[in-house]
């Protein structure tokens, strides 16, 4: 909560009568306000780390095929099963 969120529930507390819960409504509704903005900024920057993670992801397992598929070639050489090309 920043200085401003606390000054607008600090007035809202000092307020009297029905102004006091007018602007205690009023101070609650900004800060549910706040607080959904933040979820909302939450949940897109973690979909775009999500993002981020799925396309390393895909070039680690681009990189682990292709090395299982040399190591494979190379254990059939040094077998000699597969003969160097020359």
């Amino acid at each position: 909560m920043d200085d401003e969120d606390r000054q607008l529930l600090a007035d809202a507390g000092r307020a009297g009568g029905t102004h006091a819960d007018s602007a205690s409504r009023a101070a609650f509704a900004h800060l549910v306000v706040k607080l959904r903005d933040a979820i909302i900024q939450s949940e897109q920057s973690a979909n775009a780390l999500g993002d981020r993670i799925r396309g390393l992801n895909r070039w680690l397992l681009l990189f682990t095929i292709a090395i299982f598929a040399l190591t494979g070639v190379l254990t059939l050489v040094g077998l000699g099963i597969l003969r160097p090309l020359r």
